[in-house]
């Protein structure tokens, strides 16, 4: 098994075409069919259901897609650590998050990082909440990026602060909202919301949600489970969401306006004690 197979099957079984997986790897339709084939064999299990207009996962295919994506990050980062081990002139540095919200502050640390290695080549995963520690701890992540209040912790791991960020009202420009400075939680009653339910929110913003939800009722409300899903309803035009500041944020649609009398939410990293990568500790050393 290798990386390309994994590649090749995780972007059939998105995409549940093999046209358009070739096309977003960029290799030919039958380099993709080759890979695949090769992988079923070692595999010695069929992943893909085919036929000639359809194309979908086996019972099996869909157990192996939960677990293939990990397996493919942790063959890239130790294929990247093993190169830097070896002396070669890439430095490599895994970040990790378990949500959108929390790779918040990656423009603030790629700029650090870019002053500090100019040739770093830094990796970046979503990971479930459940592995955080688990990933950490077995090395193949060298900072996770979240919310204090929502780490998990245990000795040998621990947690800096990169920035603070305010509770906020996410709207998109043309919203009625979006012209304020400030709003208070009255204001937003009657008014059409997305409840973010995931470990990324941070205690401060779960309180002003749980607060609201009792004046809220169908079709007035949305519940999802990721902050990038949250914005995706946003954008579509349903409402607001109470989220956290969105800092550098690129999407010039959306707008952050502060909710009145909430508090600052810390936000920054964890990682290792006794990792050894002088790019972390280079890193860490400088911010």
């Amino acid at each position: 098994m290798n990386t390309q197979q994994l590649e090749c099957f995780i972007q059939v079984a998105e995409n549940l075409n093999f046209a358009r997986a070739a096309k977003e790897l960029h290799i030919t339709q039958p380099a993709v069919s080759r890979q695949i084939n090769a992988l079923e064999a070692e595999l010695e299990a069929k992943l893909f259901n085919r036929t000639t207009r359809t194309v979908s996962l086996t019972p099996i295919g869909s157990r192996f897609l939960a677990d293939a994506g990990d397996i493919l990050n942790k063959m890239k980062y130790a294929a990247a650590r093993a190169r830097n081990d070896c002396g070669e002139s890439v430095h490599t540095l895994s970040i990790g998050g378990y949500d959108a919200v929390d790779l918040t502050a990656l423009p603030i640390i790629f700029r650090k990082m870019g002053e500090i290695v100019p040739d770093i080549r830094p990796s970046v995963h979503i990971v479930p909440h459940k592995y955080i520690l688990d990933w950490l701890l077995e090395g193949n992540l060298d900072i996770m990026l979240g919310f204090e209040e929502g780490m998990p912790m245990c000795s040998g791991i621990s947690y800096q602060e990169l920035i603070r960020l305010k509770c906020c009202c996410v709207v998109t420009q043309d919203h009625p909202f979006a012209g304020k400075k400030e709003i208070g939680e009255k204001e937003l009653l009657g008014e059409s919301m997305v409840i973010c339910d995931s470990p990324a929110i941070p205690p401060a913003i779960s309180q002003v949600q749980n607060r609201l939800k009792p004046f809220l009722s169908p079709p007035s409300v949305c519940y999802c489970d990721q902050v990038q899903a949250a914005i995706s309803l946003i954008k579509s035009g349903f409402g607001f969401a109470v989220l956290p500041e969105l800092k550098d944020n690129s999407d010039t649609s959306l707008v952050s306006v502060s909710v009145a009398g909430t508090g600052l939410s810390s936000y920054g990293l964890l990682y290792r004690l006794s990792d050894k990568n002088t790019v972390l500790q280079r890193v860490l050393g400088a911010l």
